[in-house]
């Protein structure tokens, strides 16, 4: 027998959505009473979190003893339910009774009708509009408002990590695994953005939950703006534009060591953490104090070597219309779009003199 004051019901808890919010914030909110939640089924996760604040059980049949019953559409549970918290001859004023939370708009013929059952004590509608409504959904008259709970948590700002790269064999897609896997282990919360073309979305960075694949593009500066680690473990390198950038905007990066990180004063602890195979779970560790420091940016030389004369030029941003002529189609890999036969496309000059020695193409007036 499953023996609680109050029991919350749900029949099936969802890896997400919003019901399952619902019962969460509710728990969270009201786990210093006697309070249980009853399902049919729940998700490992889901249940993980609830079990934080309250007993969680799975139905199979047995019958429950409580006082208050809040449950959602599945009204099957009822007959578990004791018969003295229905029964009509209740005291005035008593709080024991069964309450069935609406938690959609019943009035939607996708919704299908509201689930109803004498039994039910009172409707509980989640907003003043929904209560307006509910004499559309039924002819039950025991209804009221009843808003759904929501408290913020203060949680811990998660890492941002980002790494702009090809992910080609040399770049360390593996032991960046590795890194994400440790921090998982230890618990910090992080977002782990590749930046990346979709040939790499097989790599096995990718099998960690928190590393999100952005498609590659040119201006990742507005990632570095956000980023608290820059991981780029690859093991060959002449001089990563990359690297440099982020240590230019005091962003400490996470890298193998190589070759010309001396000269240009890349250090372990002032401005890096160097990974090896060996060391990956105490650099997770060393993550979550951030490196501050500034950055001294590296002379070029070709000050030295272009002949100082003044520029006249002006970029020329006249538009051509063209038009594919190729019965198989094109993919404009520049624009990432597909054009079939017929389909037109503008771009500047110099691009639709690109496009044109296809032969793909013809020009429109």
């Amino acid at each position: 027998m499953i023996k609680h004051e109050n029991i919350v019901y749900i029949a099936n808890i969802s890896t997400i959505g919003g019901v399952e919010t619902y019962v969460y914030e509710l728990i969270k909110k009201y786990h210093d009473l006697d309070i249980a939640v009853v399902c049919k089924a729940c998700d490992a996760k889901q249940k993980k979190r609830l079990k934080k604040f309250c007993p969680v059980y799975i139905h199979h049949g047995e019958p429950i003893e409580c006082k208050v019953a809040v449950i959602n559409w599945d009204t099957s549970i009822i007959n578990y339910l004791p018969e003295r918290i229905w029964k009509e001859n209740l005291k005035p004023g008593s709080k024991e009774g069964i309450y069935q939370g609406v938690h959609a708009d019943y009035t939607k013929k996708e919704m299908g009708k509201l689930p109803q059952d004498p039994r039910i004590k009172e409707y509980l509608c989640i907003t003043k509009e929904q209560m307006d409504k509910f004499p559309l959904m039924t002819t039950a008259t025991n209804y009221r408002l009843c808003r759904n709970p929501l408290e913020l948590e203060e949680k811990e700002k998660p890492l941002i990590i980002v790494s702009p790269t090809r992910l080609t064999k040399e770049k360390g897609g593996d032991l960046m695994l590795q890194l994400a896997n440790s921090l998982d282990k230890q618990g910090t919360p992080f977002l782990w953005f590749v930046l990346t073309t979709p040939e790499y979305l097989e790599d096995v960075i990718f099998q960690n939950h928190n590393v999100i694949w952005v498609k590659n593009r040119l201006d990742i500066d507005w990632f570095l703006d956000i980023a608290d680690w820059v991981v780029l473990p690859s093991k060959m390198e002449g001089d990563s534009y990359t690297i440099r950038e982020a240590l230019y905007r005091n962003i400490p990066i996470v890298a193998r060591q190589l070759g010309y990180f001396d000269e240009y004063g890349i250090k372990d602890g002032k401005n890096a953490l160097i990974i090896n195979e060996l060391n990956v779970e105490e650099v997770a560790k060393r993550m979550l104090n951030r490196l501050k420091f500034t950055f001294k940016h590296i002379e070029d030389g070709y000050k030295d070597i272009f002949i100082p004369s003044k520029s006249h030029y002006k970029e020329n941003d006249r538009k051509v219309k063209l038009r594919c002529t190729f019965i198989g189609g094109f993919y404009a890999v520049s624009e990432d779009v597909q054009l079939e036969q017929g389909d037109t496309i503008e771009v500047d000059e110099d691009r639709a003199q690109e496009l044109l020695s296809f032969h793909c193409f013809e020009v429109l007036p």
